[in-house]
């Protein structure tokens, strides 16, 4: 077994595992269960991305976006840190792409070193096995989705779409909705390069079902992955170098088969 095999598969295993979709496929709700429901630890970069447009953020984008895009996307009101008005800026980037392109140039070098740092944290710090994020535009962000080792599209049609939008946003007109939805990349595009994907177009009692489906083929590879990683290195240093006799070589296989038990049947 040849050391490249045993470093692709430990590799593997230490990677997040990515969540996208589209606007109103249910990505949210997906991360909340797993969260919620399998005490599984979710990045959410959509939050991250909101965060980094507060003035007080260590890592802000305030003075970059309203220098580029000026004070007409800032919330109403007196003071020189107004908010920015999350509303106002779509209004802008949602119609032109350049515009959007713009946006993305001054926030996604942010929001990837805040989504690393939180992603890596429980890795090093929890000794989690899986770690999740929920990254809205994997597909779009140039080189994203190399950081993930399994990728989880939820799906659905663009009817349920629009009106979950629609119901969701109230505040949005049928014009705006349709603008958001079209923004992004195609469905079909990002199912065809998905790990596995969860069809969110029922009710709320499949989604779930589909959700511990998912999980359980996702935790499944997982434990495939570092099990098959640690086999390999113990089998490959008991046929290296046997020298502490029968009872070592026995008691280096039984602790191997003990790592794949608890990866195989723990949480």
């Amino acid at each position: 077994m040849s050391i490249s095999f045993l470093f692709l598969r430990i590799g593997s295993s230490l990677q997040p595992v990515g969540i996208t979709g589209s606007i109103s496929t249910g990505k949210s709700t997906v991360s909340r269960s797993l969260s919620l429901n399998h005490s599984q630890h979710v990045v959410d970069v959509d939050a991250i991305a909101h965060e980094i447009l507060k003035p007080e953020h260590p890592d802000t984008a305030y003075d970059d976006i309203v220098g580029c895009f000026g004070e007409g996307v800032l919330c109403e009101g007196e003071g020189r840190k107004r908010m920015i008005n999350r509303t106002k800026l779509g209004e802008v980037i949602f119609k032109d792409y350049n515009m959007r392109r713009k946006l993305n140039r001054i926030t996604h070098p942010r929001i990837r070193r805040c989504m690393f740092i939180s992603m890596m944290r429980p890795r090093i710090l929890g000794f989690r096995r899986m770690v999740f994020v929920d990254v809205p535009l994997l597909f779009e962000s140039k080189g994203l989705r190399y950081l993930f080792g399994s990728i989880v599209v939820v799906n659905t049609t663009k009817e349920l779409q629009f009106s979950r939008l629609v119901k969701r946003n109230p505040e949005l007109t049928s014009e705006q909705c349709r603008d958001r939805i079209n923004s992004q990349m195609s469905l079909d595009y990002k199912v065809s390069r998905a790990t596995v994907v969860i069809n969110n177009d029922g009710s709320e009692e499949d989604l779930m079902v589909e959700i511990r489906r998912v999980y359980g083929v996702l935790k499944r590879n997982n434990a495939f992955e570092i099990c098959t990683g640690y086999l390999a290195a113990v089998v490959g240093v008991a046929l290296v170098g046997n020298d502490d006799g029968e009872m070592a070589f026995v008691g280096k296989m039984a602790l191997a088969g003990y790592m794949v038990w608890r990866n195989l049947f723990s949480e």
